[in-house]
C-alpha cells in the first residue's frame, strides 16, 4: 500500500484537565477536539504532562472520533496541563 504526504496527520494539542473531587474520586475528563477532522479513528494519541498541581498516576485516551477523542486523569491532582500528540488518521 502507498500513502502519500498527506498520510501523515500530525498536530499537538494542550488541554487542562480539572477535578474538583477529593481524591480518590476524579471527575478530571475532557473532550478534546482535533483541529481537523480525520478519515479514520486509527490514529495514535500519546499524553505529555505538562504541568501538575499533584501527582497525576496516568493518563487515559479514549472514546476517539473523527473530530475529537476523550481524555482523563488518575491522581490527586486537581489541575493537569497536558499536551496531547497526535499523529495518523489521514488515509
Amino acid at each position: 500500500v502507498s500513502r502519500g504526504l498527506g498520510d501523515v496527520y500530525k498536530r499537538q494539542i494542550t488541554s487542562t484537565l480539572k477535578n474538583t473531587l477529593k481524591f480518590p474520586a476524579t471527575n478530571a475528563e475532557a473532550t478534546i477536539p482535533l483541529p481537523q477532522m480525520v478519515n479514520n479513528t486509527e490514529y495514535q494519541v500519546e499524553a505529555e504532562i505538562v504541568e501538575a498541581d499533584g501527582p497525576v498516576e496516568h493518563v487515559e485516551v479514549y472514546g476517539k472520533a473523527l473530530n475529537a477523542f476523550k481524555a482523563s486523569y488518575l491522581g490527586s491532582a486537581k489541575n493537569v496541563t497536558i499536551k496531547f500528540h497526535v499523529k495518523g488518521g489521514l488515509y
